[in-house]
């Protein structure tokens, strides 16, 4: 079986807590800066939302398309992970991406579970490496498309939980996928810590 790329629409090159941003034209010119022009006011973050101690340092990934990469892992969920990080705020948006890999004698069912001190949002979004995503029926949650269209389910709590019974429409029963999760629905002026359990 070959190995699959990271997911699509994601950018995995530039590591966490750094930005292309950081390389500025005209370094060591101090006369082209000016704080007055610094739309966040010096704190790096958009006035809409706290900030955070400690700070978010898996941002940004608000959108889809920005998700913040996670490891491949396979559907022996021994080889599942953890992510920890914090919304910040009811419009910060944290979008996570992991390849799941199908591997032979093992189940494919993305399982994602949320841990929090306040109820957030979490949701699963699926999309399958080869063939048509086959639909499905959420569990215990509400069924959802992501802004790309991906389908998924959605869960809200202080502890919220997303498992999907996952089927591809291919010819060689790869069920392999790219997965996407999100953490939504946070409170005004709040920092939200969260942990996400998961395996594929």
């Amino acid at each position: 079986m070959s190995t699959l790329s990271a997911p699509i629409g994601t950018s995995s090159g530039t590591p966490p807590g750094t930005s292309t941003d950081d390389a500025t034209t005209g370094a060591g010119d101090d006369s082209t800066s000016s704080t007055s022009e610094d739309p966040t006011g010096g704190t790096g973050l958009p006035a809409d939302r706290p900030a955070c101690n400690p700070a978010d340092d898996l941002e940004p990934n608000e959108i889809e398309d920005e998700a913040y990469v996670l490891n491949n892992i396979t559907d022996d969920d021994s080889s599942g992970d953890f992510v920890e990080s914090i919304l910040a705020g009811d419009v910060d948006v944290d979008w996570f991406a992991y390849m799941g890999q199908d591997v032979a004698f093992a189940v494919v069912d993305p399982t994602s579970t949320l841990a929090a001190d306040q109820e957030i949002r979490l949701c699963v979004f699926v999309e399958c490496a080869d063939g048509n995503t086959v639909p499905f029926t959420c569990v215990d949650s509400i069924y959802d498309e992501s802004p790309d269209g991906r389908p998924g389910c959605c869960d809200t709590g202080v502890s919220a939980l997303v498992s999907i019974d996952l089927y591809c429409g291919n010819d060689g029963g790869d069920e392999s996928a790219y997965i996407f999760m999100r953490v939504d629905r946070g409170h005004p002026d709040a920092c939200v810590p969260y942990d996400i359990d998961y395996h594929f």
